[in-house]
């Protein structure tokens, strides 16, 4: 039992290492988004930023979606907290609308941010500083207030 336990913790960990190809402190590649939500675009020099990456069939994805537009409230005008789905509008428009969120959303149907990235799962967060560097990778769950506040220094 105990070996399986640990073939297991090592897999999770080697997925969990696949899905990202960014170092800590490194620069992040550039946005590449399809279309806008409402046309809302993030003015992203300057700003830490959240990129929160989305996919409306993904129900830990669309459970966490409260959180994320609780961080963008919190820290608006200071944030930029970005949901980029990798799918249509149509499909990410049902879990936004009516419900007032400060955040940013958009669409990569092409993949391009997602593969720049190196997204092989979701949900998948990115933290950057305001000169676009990695501070932070991970669940959007596993974000704590200290990790966050790293962005602002």
């Amino acid at each position: 039992m105990k070996f399986l336990y640990c073939t297991l913790v090592l897999a999770l960990t080697a997925v969990a290492g696949y899905g990202q190809k960014l170092m800590i402190g490194e620069k992040v590649p550039d946005l590449r988004v399809e279309e806008w939500y409402e046309n809302r675009i993030p003015e992203t020099a300057g700003r830490p930023m959240l990129l929160d990456f989305f996919h409306s069939a993904n129900g830990q994805c669309v459970r966490s979606l409260p959180k994320t537009a609780e961080l963008a409230r919190k820290y608006a005008g200071k944030l930029n907290v970005i949901v980029l789905a990798r799918e249509g509008l149509d499909k990410l428009s049902p879990h936004l609308e009516g419900k007032g969120y400060l955040l940013y959303a958009g669409n990569d149907e092409s993949g391009k941010t997602f593969g720049a990235y190196g997204v092989r799962f979701v949900p998948f967060a990115v933290l950057t500083d305001a000169r676009g560097r990695l501070v932070w990778t991970g669940n959007l769950t596993a974000l704590t207030e200290e990790t966050l506040q790293k962005a602002f220094k």
